[in-house]
């Protein structure tokens, strides 16, 4: 199963990626998570420590690994370069057996990127997600610009993170209508930072406005925040809490899901 995690930033796209990814494992799945940010932070999620993530040098920046497996002299590079063995040379373990993959997000001007990074990191993501043999949880960018890189393309399911304002609403049905094309099996929302008794009503509106089921809602809770402030997961600060048992039951449903798919 293949799973991409998307939507506005600060919705708490990491918080669920790195959740889903340690309650699977705990399952004794086989879990890659895979940091596709500019602003890699999966890895403290997944509970390394500050200076230990910090240490990670993304596969977009691993300038040494691009020229062994790219080249680039004279602008002249391979278009379809081995990347299937990058996952087990820099992936790093994380809590509950999990395996962290920083990726990372190359950035150029204009659209698309047409560079050795580039045509590493498209190779390395089309093997992840097409041939790796194991739960692939994609941490992806904030927004949509790995939309367009076309970064999504043949996923199991693109989970989209959205809280109850027109912000993250707009910036989700925007999600939802560019990976439609992109060959995505199955599009689904969460709705994080919900209040008590709105529910119902909200959920509705929301599968009506952006067009796409809603597999699960986070209550708003303070302990996210606290675990947030003190660097420390959810799962181990506030095992027990609402959001927790939430993505528990998204990671019950997503199971059920990729069994009857088969």
């Amino acid at each position: 199963m293949k799973i991409a995690v998307s939507g506005k930033g600060g919705v708490g796209k990491t918080t669920v990626a790195a959740t889903l990814s340690r309650l699977l494992a705990r399952d004794n799945f086989k879990v890659l998570a895979v940091d596709v940010d500019s602003n890699p932070n999966l890895g403290i999620a997944l509970g390394l420590s500050p200076e230990k993530a910090n240490d990670i040098v993304p596969i977009c920046e691993n300038h040494e690994l691009i020229h062994e497996r790219v080249g680039g002299e004279g602008g002249v590079y391979k278009l379809n370069p081995k990347a299937d063995d990058i996952a087990s040379k820099f992936g790093v373990s994380t809590k509950d057996n999990v395996n962290l993959l920083v990726v990372g997000t190359v950035r150029v001007a204009g659209t698309g990127c047409m560079c050795p990074a580039g045509a590493l990191i498209k190779a390395l993501l089309r093997k992840l997600i097409l041939e790796k043999d194991e739960i692939v949880v994609l941490d992806l960018e904030a927004g949509l610009e790995h939309l367009g890189r076309g970064i999504v393309k043949n996923v199991d399911i693109l989970l989209v993170v959205l809280e109850p304002n027109v912000k993250s609403i707009i910036t989700a049905k925007r999600i939802t209508e560019l990976a439609k094309p992109l060959g995505v099996k199955k599009i689904a929302g969460i709705v994080n930072k919900i209040l008590d008794g709105e529910e119902k009503e909200k959920i509705q509106s929301f599968e009506k406005e952006i067009g796409i089921p809603i597999l699960v809602t986070l209550n708003y809770d303070p302990l996210v925040f606290e675990a947030d402030s003190k660097g420390i997961p959810l799962l181990d600060y506030s095992p027990s809490s609402k959001v927790v048992k939430a993505i528990k039951e998204l990671k019950n449903e997503l199971v059920s899901y990729s069994r009857l798919s088969r």
